[in-house]
């Protein structure tokens, strides 16, 4: 598989974890959806959060897709990567939660260990 499809499927599995993942917690907003209890144990999960888990089984299988095709030694921390850098950018542009200088350090030192394992792995 060559350099340019390999990184756009990581991007899309990774656009679609990150997605899933904000609308697990966007969906914790909202009471519509389905409840069950099993004992004291009482679960709700709402229309919202369900649609997060349909894109978490489109990004496993976009995920298991990668993994037969490329060594998992690259794959592996370059999705993680890029998966690290998409969640950072969503916790800031959608949640507002805070940049801080730590979490920009840390995100350049992943883009220069993502740029190294995609160049010279």
């Amino acid at each position: 598989m060559n350099i340019i499809n390999f990184l756009l499927l990581v991007i899309l599995h990774a656009g679609m974890s990150v997605s899933a993942g904000a609308l697990f917690k966007y969906g914790t907003r909202f009471s519509n959806g389905l409840s069950f209890s099993m004992g004291s144990i009482n679960f709700h999960i709402s229309i919202v959060s369900m649609l997060g888990i349909v894109l978490y089984l489109m990004s496993f299988c976009v995920a298991l897709f990668l993994i037969a095709k490329n060594d998992l030694s690259k794959m592996t921390p370059v999705n993680t990567g890029i998966t690290f850098i998409f969640t950072f950018l969503a916790g800031s542009i959608v949640f507002n939660e805070h940049i801080t200088v730590a979490k920009i350090i840390g995100i350049c030192l992943i883009i220069i260990g993502v740029s190294i394992i995609t160049v010279k792995g």
